[in-house]
């Protein structure tokens, strides 16, 4: 069951991306992180440079490092099923890196959480902790 009030973050890359991560953390998008495998679908990257974030610290989706609330996301759906143009190498390959959102505050990492896909116009926008109980399913 998930922990609402300090849930876990979740973020899956590829495994020969390690080194590059390593090597310059772990970049949002917009900052072109220097990614062996990409494992994103492009017509989702394409909108999240173009869908603004309407709250503090604003922006635009792709400013932001997608993270996710729970281990089998929709991406990893369409991962599984083939379908995510332009990446042939299935789960196997796939790593999780894992913080909670404590950690992210205490460091003074600015951060948003949205209700679904953040490169959906529908998705609703937080940057309260206090909030995510009731903001996400």
């Amino acid at each position: 069951m998930m922990d609402i009030e300090n849930p876990w973050l979740l973020h899956f890359t590829h495994v020969q991306n390690l080194p590059g991560i390593i090597a310059q953390g772990l970049l949002a998008g917009s900052r072109e992180p220097d990614i062996s495998i990409d494992c994103g679908e492009p017509d989702i990257k394409q909108r999240r440079r173009h869908r603004d974030v309407p709250i503090e610290p604003f922006g635009v989706v792709a400013d932001y490092v997608p993270f996710y609330f729970a281990a089998r996301s929709p991406m990893l759906r369409r991962i599984h099923g083939g379908g995510v143009r332009g990446y042939e190498h299935g789960q196997e390959p796939l790593v999780y890196l894992v913080t909670r959102l404590s950690r992210v505050i205490s460091l003074g990492t600015p951060w948003v959480a949205t209700d679904r896909n953040a490169a959906l116009a529908t998705a609703r926008y937080t940057s309260a902790a206090m909030d995510i109980p009731t903001h996400i399913d």
